[in-house]
């Protein structure tokens, strides 16, 4: 009793209560948080904090050893919650390949569901702004009957006017600098195959105005689809046909005919073939990572499409994109982040590229068009990739020599 008498006793008694209390309430929070992507994990550092400064502040014997412990906690606070409010990246294993029935067994409508959710990642994909699948089309191409592309021809009116363009002197006597898909393989003579060239012969013919800058039209920016980053195989291009069809009430060509017109331009030695999941074949499917991050950087540049889009100092070949804003990243950062119409949270050049990779529509670079770069990177690009595309973009300055892109 005479120690609940002493006034001085008592106020430490509750001090050390209200520290216990501070504990537990840390120690809770670091349970809950530590396994998910929250970024409240420094707030238990923060208490721990609070709780040895108040022990060290009303236990004189022990002052110094709490002091201490709090000044240190405070520097682990700091390192850890710089590091956790950055972008995160998860590294996590490529996701499943899903696989696909055989296609003629679906019905017409289901076989375009299939197209619809290939080209825009889901079925209905299509009314949605910015939806982009597996087969990346609206990176380039637009599909509204009203809509002008301006990187590519828009695709809607696709069917009938293959049938035209096989018929124009232009495309029968096109001077490309890939006049056919390979030797031996001739040229389309009907719409369909037509459809079928295009997507895996692009520079066969390219469309007046969509090709690559300062070839006259002679090459195509795009990539043959059935080959890397994309590896679609031909049902899955059949199905994207279909929907084409499908969606203008146009009835599609067989399966059959679909799939002769693709084997017509595509050896059979660079069919990509969906992986079955086996356990002989990694029991994994088929990986859906750009790239892996063991390639040199002009190949990961390429595989990422960066190439198709941006001027990139330093890496051959990326000097004609000219739909996104040249890499000049070190010198361009600083400027963007003090825009008023900047909504990120990066602080420094190399924090500015990630989040540009992760989240794009944080910023849109004045001048160029938003949802034009796909939102998928955050799990097509592994965390090595993207550490090595991060650490050249950042080195990039305008009036200066890019650095040495083999070394790096």
């Amino acid at each position: 009793m005479d120690f609940l008498k002493d006034k001085k006793q008592l106020f430490k008694l509750w001090i050390g209560v209200l520290a216990l209390g501070l504990v537990v309430l840390a120690i809770t929070n670091y349970r809950v948080n530590f396994y998910g992507n929250s970024r409240l994990l420094p707030v238990s550092l923060g208490i721990f904090t609070v709780t040895t400064f108040i022990v060290g502040i009303y236990f004189h014997k022990a002052r110094y050893i709490m002091h201490g412990a709090a000044f240190m906690i405070i520097v682990a606070a700091a390192f850890a919650g710089f590091a956790n409010w950055l972008p995160q990246t998860i590294g996590e294993p490529p996701p499943l390949e899903e696989q696909i029935e055989d296609i003629s067994t679906m019905s017409q409508q289901e076989l375009a569901d299939l197209g619809e959710k290939l080209i825009f990642g889901s079925v209905g994909g299509s009314t949605v702004k910015g939806a982009i699948g597996k087969g990346q089309c609206p990176l380039c191409h637009v599909f509204g009957s009203s809509d002008h592309g301006e990187r590519a021809p828009n695709m809607f009116g696709l069917p009938d006017r293959s049938n035209e363009i096989v018929n124009l002197d232009e495309y029968i006597n096109r001077d490309t600098v890939q006049p056919v898909s390979f030797d031996g393989s001739g040229i389309a003579e009907t719409g369909i195959e037509y459809m079928a060239e295009s997507h895996a012969c692009p520079n066969c013919y390219v469309s007046p105005g969509f090709g690559k800058g300062g070839t006259n039209d002679r090459e195509s920016p795009m990539p043959a689809i059935h080959k890397s980053p994309i590896n679609l195989t031909i049902d899955e291009m059949v199905a994207i046909d279909t929907w084409s069809y499908v969606r203008e009430g146009i009835d599609p060509p067989s399966v059959d005919e679909m799939r002769a017109a693709y084997e017509k331009f595509i050896p059979e030695d660079e069919r990509p073939q969906v992986s079955t999941g086996t356990e002989e074949e990694g029991g994994g499917g088929e990986s859906q990572l750009y790239a892996t991050g063991d390639e040199s950087l002009q190949e990961i540049f390429e595989k990422a499409q960066c190439t198709v889009c941006h001027v990139i100092p330093g890496i051959p070949g990326a000097d004609e994109g000219d739909f996104g804003p040249e890499l000049y990243v070190k010198t361009n950062a600083p400027k963007r982040m003090k825009d008023k119409n900047y909504a990120g949270s990066a602080s420094s050049v190399q924090e500015y590229i990630l989040e540009s990779i992760l989240d794009p529509n944080l910023y849109v670079v004045p001048d160029f068009d938003e949802d034009l770069m796909p939102e998928d990177f955050g799990t097509g690009l592994n965390a090595k990739t993207v550490f090595r595309i991060v650490n050249y973009l950042s080195k990039i300055e305008k009036g200066k020599d890019p650095p040495n892109h083999e070394e790096m």
